[in-house]
């Protein structure tokens, strides 16, 4: 389950980043969390093959599981967040 909201925030993060650089806005924050949640899903992806190798099933949906998607989902967001409020102390207009 984590692999899934993990992958799911990449894209959303990733389309959001691309489409405010496609029109003249761009955000090293922004960059960063995309790059955060692909780097995660990539390690899952990792994870889930060795998985399959060693005779589990790929996605591992589990309640465990599922919490520790929304844990690190949230934890971009908070990094996110702490990333905007230096880059907001270091100029003048605020961009999201």
């Amino acid at each position: 389950m984590c692999l899934i909201l993990t992958f799911v925030a990449a894209l959303i993060s990733g389309s959001v980043f691309l489409y405010r650089k496609n029109h003249g806005g761009s955000s090293k924050a922004l960059f960063t969390l995309f790059c955060m949640y692909f780097a995660a899903s990539l390690m899952w992806t990792v994870d889930s093959v060795a998985s399959v190798a060693g005779g589990d099933e790929f996605f591992d949906i589990s309640a465990k599981d599922a919490i520790l998607g929304v844990l690190i989902v949230c934890l971009g967001l908070l990094s996110y967040g702490f990333l905007r409020l230096k880059d907001s102390g270091n100029s003048r207009n605020c961009n999201f």
